[in-house]
């Protein structure tokens, strides 16, 4: 009965055919989600999208890709489903397991249990999958119910679902490896279709459920835009944000600007999962990745806490105006001079121009550093 109403306890029904050989080990964070989902699914979340962040290796596409597809056809045996995810191999992967734990004597128990426990308030018609539609990517059963995933670059003319799943839509090597413009191409394609061909393949505009889960990139990358919201262009104006959140750092922050209200976690730097990530591996990760690569993936921030280059905690802050302080400057024997980091390719949905006016004043010392000031900044697209 509990693996008919709760997804959590579906998911512990179900382990040995969606996981075989895996022993599960539960962290409070997958009741967490488990609880969003349902949310979700059932229409309790607003404009019926849901972005989840939680680091690597927590069972995110376990959770959200293969069991809820699943749970969910107990419920619903007619809902279409649609997984946009990096590429083939894990689409296959989730497709697979959902299919294993569908065909498999536990599961086929339980979809007749809960058609006969839910009798008394809705109507599940029986069901089994169809032979003629049963491939690696695709499967359908026979009360018009369809799973089926695509890599995000895909065509997906002619593709429906009342369940949009995008699962990890971008890989992180292509946020690292490219130039900073073709990675402000590919964030803005992803977001583009995010918010135009992959909406407009829901079968109900209205009442389609859309998730998406994956681990921070950048801030331009698609939870950013469906937290934040993105400035597109020179204008200021912003479009996107506000989106329900659920966002799980490895390390709990209470300054984290996306709180999630259901996190059980008191103390600063109290651990997420330790039973899979403890403290030990944890201290190891953050001595070994680059700052911005665990802030990204653990902390659930594109840019570290403190900053990245420059530590937030070591500025300070003078009151006058930048001219006037210019003018200290030069009185002082300093220089004013300008430093610029420019784009490749001009056009708003290119990397970001930018560039600074610093003044700079040498200390007598000459084995000492001087004082930097920065009096001026451009930063446009």
């Amino acid at each position: 009965a509990m693996a008919v109403v709760s997804l959590a306890a579906f998911l512990r029904y179900m382990w040995p055919e969606l996981t075989p050989g895996r022993e599960l080990v539960w962290g409070p964070h997958m009741d967490v989600v488990c609880y969003g989902l349902e949310c979700a699914v059932f229409g309790n979340v607003e404009n019926n999208e849901l972005v989840i962040n939680i680091p690597p290796r927590h069972l995110k596409s376990t959770m959200v890709a293969q069991a809820l597809p699943a749970w969910l056809w107990l419920h619903r045996p007619g809902t279409q489903v649609l997984t946009i995810s990096t590429g083939d191999r894990i689409i296959t992967q989730n497709n697979r397991a959902i299919r294993r734990c569908v065909e498999s004597p536990r599961y086929q128990a339980l979809v007749k249990y809960a058609r006969s426990f839910l009798a008394p308030f809705a109507t599940i018609p029986e069901w089994e999958l169809t032979g003629d539609q049963n491939e690696k990517r695709r499967f359908e059963n026979t009360a018009g119910g369809i799973c089926q995933g695509l890599p995000a670059g895909a065509d997906i003319i002619g593709i429906g679902c009342d369940l949009q799943i995008i699962d990890d839509p971008i890989d992180s090597k292509d946020v690292k490896d490219g130039s900073p413009d073709a990675i402000a191409a590919l964030l803005y394609a992803i977001i583009d279709n995010y918010g135009s061909a992959w909406e407009s393949r829901l079968n109900d505009p209205e009442r389609g459920v859309r998730i998406t889960i994956m681990q921070r990139l950048a801030q331009l990358d698609l939870a950013g835009y469906l937290l934040d919201g993105i400035e597109d262009g020179t204008s200021g104006a912003r479009r996107g944000g506000g989106t329900t959140s659920i966002v799980l750092p490895t390390e709990y922050d209470p300054d984290h600007p996306h709180p999630c209200g259901l996190d059980w976690r008191t103390e600063p730097g109290e651990l997420l999962f330790p039973q899979r990530l403890g403290a030990a591996k944890v201290a190891k990760l953050k001595a070994t990745w680059e700052p911005s690569a665990y802030a990204a993936q653990h902390e659930q921030r594109p840019v570290p806490k403190g900053g990245t280059m420059f530590d937030a905690g070591a500025w300070s802050h003078y009151d006058s105006h930048p001219k006037e302080m210019a003018r200290h400057v030069r009185d002082a024997g300093g220089v004013v001079f300008s430093s610029w980091d420019v784009a490749n390719k001009v056009g708003v949905r290119n990397a970001y121009t930018v560039g600074f006016v610093l003044g700079y004043v040498p200390a007598d010392d000459p084995d000492v550093n001087g004082d930097l000031y920065v009096l001026d900044r451009y930063r446009a697209q």
